[in-house]
């Protein structure tokens, strides 16, 4: 091939740089050193071993015993930044680490792909009696669960408002529910939550559809897809600012963004737009407009073209 692009630095593939003589791009997805030092920020390394099943720990799996295996994967990962000479990322965050540990590589800008249907229909939920609300994660520790659950339970102390929640991606079977369950001590039933799991591009769209906001608790991220299709649906968004997450949302112009693993700030914000619906409306009208024109597909696409022109040429210079 003139060039082979890789998607991210998690698997071996970038170890190709430099082996073959072919210029070898990585297509920047997140950072495992960086989410290495937020793996025990939700959940502490001992609840994660007194809350583990015994199953678990004696076969060293689950999120305690994935661990060491992360932490081998993140140190590869230096490895490959070291060897890369090219970069493709979209956030402040990306380009960042990209200049920290591969200093004398080419960094280029390019957004991401956004499936179409999160196009096709556009958010418009009139305030009910109860607020829903709504969030896309995977059962990874660091990605927020436990803020969420801290969330519920501060809004229920503070507002006599009735709240639900629906975590799309995530099992009620997952191990990270059960160590939560016995972490917080409390049944999540009893919080109105669903954990709906894995869902299609369809019914992911009617579930957020179905919402009044939607919330990304996230410890460390580069930038979310769920957050970009959120913002695709016109949805209001809150998230935590993390990561790359400050490039795809201007605070209170088409989102709100918080202080992570801080669930006062986090139900505060929550609590305005429940009671602004016309301001939470505008959020999502001005996400959608942002989106679409970040995400336009053929403008991707000529980026993308150009990018593999300039690096094939740089190339063949050295």
């Amino acid at each position: 091939p003139d060039i082979i692009q890789v998607f991210g630095t998690e698997n071996p593939f970038g170890l190709l740089a430099g082996r073959r003589d072919i210029p070898l791009v990585i297509h920047i997805q997140g950072f495992l050193m960086v989410c290495e030092k937020k793996w025990f920020t939700g959940i502490s390394r001992w609840d994660q071993i007194r809350f583990s099943s015994l199953k678990d720990l004696l076969m060293r799996s689950g999120s305690h015993g994935e661990f060491p295996v992360f932490r081998k994967r993140a140190i590869r990962e230096g490895e490959i930044m070291l060897r890369c000479r090219y970069f493709i990322g979209r956030t402040e965050f990306d380009e960042r680490i990209v200049s920290l540990l591969s200093p004398d590589a080419r960094y280029f800008h390019c957004e991401e792909f956004i499936r179409e249907e999160f196009f096709q229909s556009e958010w418009d939920c009139p305030p009910g009696d109860e607020t829903r609300l709504v969030s896309i994660l995977k059962g990874t520790t660091y990605k927020g669960i436990d803020l969420l659950i801290e969330l519920l339970l501060k809004l229920k102390k503070y507002s006599p408002r009735k709240f639900s929640l629906v975590i799309c991606g995530v099992n009620k079977n997952e191990e990270v529910v059960r160590m939560l369950e016995r972490k917080f001590r409390i049944e999540f039933k009893g919080l109105n939550i669903e954990f709906a799991g894995r869902l299609s591009a369809n019914d992911l769209v009617r579930r957020l559809l179905e919402a009044d906001l939607y919330v990304h608790p996230s410890y460390i991220e580069n930038s979310p897809n769920s957050v970009c299709e959120a913002m695709a649906l016109g949805m209001p968004v809150i998230s935590t600012n993390v990561g790359g997450t400050g490039s795809l949302i201007n605070d209170k112009v088409d989102g709100l963004l918080v202080q992570e693993g801080e669930p006062y700030s986090l139900a505060a914000a929550v609590m305005n737009l429940t009671r602004n619906y016309d301001y939470a409306k505008l959020l999502g009208k001005n996400a959608r407009k942002r989106s679409i024109a970040r995400h336009e597909p053929e403008q991707i696409v000529n980026r993308l073209f150009n990018i593999y022109k300039t690096i094939a040429e740089d190339y063949d210079r050295k």
